[in-house]
């Protein structure tokens, strides 16, 4: 029984630390430490795979063979809701979720979901599509539990993270999922402030359709900026209501005590340059005869009601995809 309990606590650590939102040093999303400056201090947050990248629907790769995302999350876990001061973080305090297909080559385990939003609903997303800004971004995070024995040996690894990206649209009511969130925000106002979520269902904060996604090589959006992570940014959107979004603006990047505390708003780092790096889309694909022979014309559509089309030369057998 005790060497049960041990083990328990013991696996909890190890998914709780380090905190992938946040690094040692002082770093902030304001002047004079903001992200401009990071490259000063953290030599990756200045290399040629960084995130977030402005993702043009137009300009990425097409991948119809593109496996599926395989979210295979834990219906209800515990979580510990953490203000660090540059974001909310909800740790998973068990470590039985996890996900695999798509290009990855493994099960990554899920470790915590954070969130980035701005002070104005025209900002806040750190991913964009075609230059638009969303006023909230959800990311989770996992790593690549099946080759490192712990994040803290994966997190600078080339194949040690996974993120998903989960881009967040207003709506007129509330989106009654989200409410295990807004309902505990005021628990954890200020730094330092936790409270622990008995039951929070990962898989309800993504979108209805995940087997619609871009896809690329990049790095985590926050100092040290390693360029571990192969991100997965669904096309189609989650909800949430004004109220629950200004209940995230609420919250403050310092102590309770601080006299100097501001609001912990704009916790976005501005998109990086791609330096030729491809961006793939998986899509559900309808096929449609457009000429006699070989030739035929995927159509794909996403999130954002923006029709691609994709001329394929391939057989007629190979390229027939049933709903």
């Amino acid at each position: 029984m005790k060497l049960s309990l041990f083990i328990s606590s013991l696996l909890a650590m190890i998914v709780a630390c380090p905190n992938l939102a946040e690094s040692a040093g002082s770093w902030t999303y304001r002047d004079p430490e903001g992200p401009d400056t990071w490259k000063h201090h953290y030599k990756d947050c200045e290399g040629h795979e960084q995130s977030p990248i402005n993702i043009v629907p137009k300009d990425t790769f097409f991948e119809p063979g593109l496996a599926d995302l395989v979210v295979n999350y834990e219906k209800s876990v515990s979580a510990k809701l953490f203000n660090n001061g540059h974001t909310v973080q909800a740790t998973f305090l068990t470590g039985k979720s996890n996900i695999s297909g798509g290009n990855l080559t493994s099960h990554f385990r899920a470790l915590q979901m954070h969130f980035h939003w701005g002070s104005e609903n025209s900002r806040g997303s750190e991913h964009q599509v075609g230059g638009r800004k969303f006023p909230l971004e959800i990311h989770i995070v996992h790593y690549n539990a099946e080759k490192y024995p712990s994040v803290s040996e994966a997190v600078d690894k080339g194949d040690g993270l996974a993120v998903l990206g989960i881009l967040v649209e207003l709506q007129v009511q509330d989106n009654p999922v989200f409410d295990v969130m807004v309902d505990n925000l005021d628990k954890a106002r200020y730094k330092g402030n936790e409270v622990i979520l008995p039951s929070l269902q990962p898989f309800s904060f993504l979108p209805h359709d995940i087997a619609q996604y871009y896809t690329y090589r990049g790095s985590l959006t926050t100092p040290g900026c390693f360029e571990s992570v192969q991100w997965f940014v669904f096309n189609h959107t989650f909800p949430i209501s004004q109220a629950q979004l200004d209940k995230f603006r609420d919250l403050f990047d310092s102590e309770k005590q601080d006299t100097k505390k501001l609001p912990l708003v704009d916790n976005y780092r501005p998109v990086q340059p791609l330096y030729g790096r491809s961006v793939s889309e998986a899509s559900n694909a309808l096929l449609f005869p457009v000429a006699r022979h070989q030739t035929k014309l995927w159509i794909a559509w996403d999130s954002l009601m923006t029709r691609q089309y994709f001329m394929k030369q391939q057989s007629i057998c190979a390229l027939y995809q049933p709903q």
